[in-house]
This record gives structure tokens, sequence and C-alpha cells, in this order.
């Protein structure tokens, strides 16, 4: 009999920017004033009510998270970072706040809810996107309640569902939050564990969202047998460390993975490829259902200039390649375990008219940037 096998990478990575906590300066300069004018707009757009003493602090939150995402987009507008950052709802708390309320990984180090299974013998290609096969939920949100966990399986086990029965099925998270303890040892929306989760479904199996919907806080399971729409038989981790192991498991489904979350370039993420530094104190789970090794992302329209004008960069006479790399393996063993793919740029330039010789790849990056909707 084959088995089925719900892939478990527990990998790390993170961002080296760190968020201080902010006071209100008995001085204001026009920065202080642009701050209180955002956070009072910020206020209202999020709905949020504070006591004046409540204000008084999480203005201070606010400052700081402000000042670190205005001085990080200022670095991603000159090319020196490859993504930016939002002044998102999560703007009034600081890392721990951040932690505490929405991440909510707890590894469990109980011999019997470990995975034992392997890996698919899968040959990884240049690049895999999940997205495309119709695998992949929308996006969900946890809500404030530590059951990322949750998520990061239902994630893996959807993935894998779709492609052995050609259906894709939303997964309950409400399930394994409220049935997944016990002798699983998950403690609801105060944390859990993916292998464990998992252990939970090889014995149980689970229900669709729409039969045992999401309410992101704790209740009295409600599961029976008869509401089972899904089961697997194993489960398996991915070798740690090794970036060709992800992606041969990311080529088989999409994965359940682990990161530490409790940084700001999550905290606030817009978009762009996100490339900070690796940390190894997971807090989080998640799912990964893509990579790529190396793409073409953009080659310009070959045009000529008005006759008797000189051509000019903006004129896009010649053709742009803007080439991606991606970090195969890193002389840091947590970087090389990372599923997000570090990209390097090259530019490219027309090899029999040299148009572009005379500029430099800022140059050449700031007008993909303007005209060609690059964000990276």
């Amino acid at each position: 009999m084959s088995y089925k096998i719900a892939a478990v990478a527990l990998l790390a990575f993170a961002t080296v920017m760190l968020l201080s906590t902010g006071h209100i300066g008995q001085h204001l300069t026009q920065d202080d004033t642009e701050v209180r004018e955002a956070f009072d707009q910020w206020i209202i757009e999020n709905g949020k009510t504070y006591t004046e003493e409540e204000k008084l602090f999480r203005y201070g939150k606010f400052l700081a998270n402000y000042l670190l995402i205005k001085t990080h987009n200022a670095r991603f507008a000159q090319g020196l970072e490859q993504y930016d950052l939002a002044v998102n709802k999560f703007a009034d708390l600081d890392r721990k706040e951040f932690k505490a309320t929405y991440t909510g990984l707890k590894k469990i180090q109980a011999p019997t809810l470990v995975c034992t299974g392997k890996v698919a013998a899968v040959t990884p290609p240049a690049s895999v996107d999940w997205t495309t096969k119709g695998v992949v939920t929308a996006v969900k949100n946890q809500g404030q309640c530590g059951s990322c966990w949750a998520f990061s399986t239902t994630g893996a086990l959807e993935g894998l569902g779709a492609l052995e029965k050609g259906k894709l099925l939303s997964l309950s998270e409400q399930q394994l939050v409220d049935c997944a303890g016990g002798a699983y040892q998950n403690e609801g929306c105060n944390g859990g564990d993916m292998d464990a989760a998992m252990w939970y479904v090889i014995d149980n199996g689970i229900t669709e969202e729409t039969q045992y919907p999401y309410k992101a806080k704790d209740q009295k399971c409600a599961y029976k047998d008869t509401m089972k729409v899904y089961q697997i038989k194993n489960c398996a981790e991915v070798v740690a460390n090794k970036t060709v192991e992800l992606e041969k498991a990311v080529a088989a489904q999409p994965v359940s993975i682990s990161v530490e979350a409790d940084q700001s370039g999550f905290q606030f993420y817009r978009s762009g490829v996100f490339n900070g530094k690796c940390g190894t104190n997971l807090d989080h789970g998640v799912k990964t259902f893509s990579y790529c090794r190396s793409f073409l992302s953009v080659m310009a329209i070959r045009t000529e200039p008005p006759s008797g004008r000189p051509r000019t960069l903006g004129d896009q006479a010649g053709e742009i390649m803007v080439t991606f790399f991606s970090e195969r393996e890193s002389t840091d063993p947590v970087s090389a375990a990372s599923s997000w793919i570090t990209l390097f740029l090259s530019a490219q330039f027309d090899p029999y008219t040299n148009v572009y010789g005379k500029y430099s790849k800022d140059e050449i990056l700031a007008f993909c940037r303007q005209n060609l909707n690059l964000r990276y």
C-alpha cells in the first residue's frame, strides 16, 4: 500500500532590523508633526479607540515603527533593499506584542509525534509555483489567535489532497485548534506544532472549513468521524540546511514550514523579495508553495527615437533584459535552509547596438522600476 505523505520543513529566516521602543519627545519637529498626523489618520482607518494614557503609549510604539518603515523604504527607493514595508494594522505593536498575538508555533518534543516518512523522490525543476496548478487556497487570516501551526498544517494537506483527488478543499483549522490537544499536546490559540497536528490528522482525519468554520478562539471539540473528508497515513520532515532538499519537497507539493516572524520585515512587509538574514528562534508556522532558481523578468520593446534626436534611456532603444539568480547554497547553514530565495540582479544590453553602455546599472534599475513595473 502506498503511503500518502505530507511534508513538514522546519526552516528559519529573519531580518536583522531591530525595532526600538519610541517615546514622544518634548520638542516637536517637522517629523514629529508628520508622524502625529499619520497616527491620527491610522487610528481612524483602523477603528482604534484608546484612553488618553494608552494613546500616548501606543503613539510611542507607532513612532518607532513609522520611522523604521520610512528609513527602510528610503533605502528601497535607492535600490539598497529588495522589499518595501507599509504602515499596516500592526503599526502600534512592538515586536514582542506582535509575536505574542499573531504567531503561535511551539515545538513539541514528544518522540511519538515526529514525522517519520520520506519526502517524495522528485527531481526538482528550475522553478515551481503551485498557485498556477489550482492546489493552493486563497490567503487565510488566523486573527488574534496563536493558531499559525493549524494554518500551516492545512496548507500542506490542502495541496496534497488536491494533487491526489483533483479537487481543492479548504480544510478546517478550527478543528485542529479545538481537537488536536490532549495526547497531541497542541494548545489551541496558545500555540502548537505542525508535526503533532499532522499526527492528529493521521489518526482522526480532517473536515472542510465549511463544516467546521474558523472562529479564532478555543472551543470544545465538535468533530465527528462522519465529517471526515481527508486523511493521511504518514508525514515527512525535510532535511535541514539543504536548499536542494527543500526544492525536492516543494516540487512534489506545497510544504509546511516554520519561520522566525518576530521581525519588522515580516510585521510590516508590503511587496518585493524578502531577503533578510536568517534567525533560529522559530515562532510562526506558514506554508511555501513556490521557488525559482532563475528567471527572465522583463524584456523591453525595441523602439527608435524621433528622427534627428539622439537615443536616450527612456526611448528603450535596443533591448533591456533583467535576470534574477537565486542563491543555490550558502556558507551559512541556516541561510541555506531558507525557502525564500535570495535574488541578485544583473542587467544585460543589446549585444549588437550596445545602446546602454554609457548607463550605470543603477540608472538601468531605476528606469526599469519606473517604466516596467518591476518590484524587488
